[in-house]
């Protein structure tokens, strides 16, 4: 689970500045089984 990414993270990642990981205000997280999901095309 993820939620606050600090700069140096969100831009290891290819995070943008606007980001709503930047403010604290967005979460994402994964169960087991919902690789599918996270590899899927967007």
């Amino acid at each position: 689970m993820s939620g606050y990414r600090n700069p140096a993270h969100n831009a290891a990642i290819g995070g943008t500045a606007d980001r709503q990981h930047m403010f604290g205000t967005a979460i994402d997280f994964a169960t087991f089984g919902d690789q599918a999901m996270w590899n899927a095309p967007r």
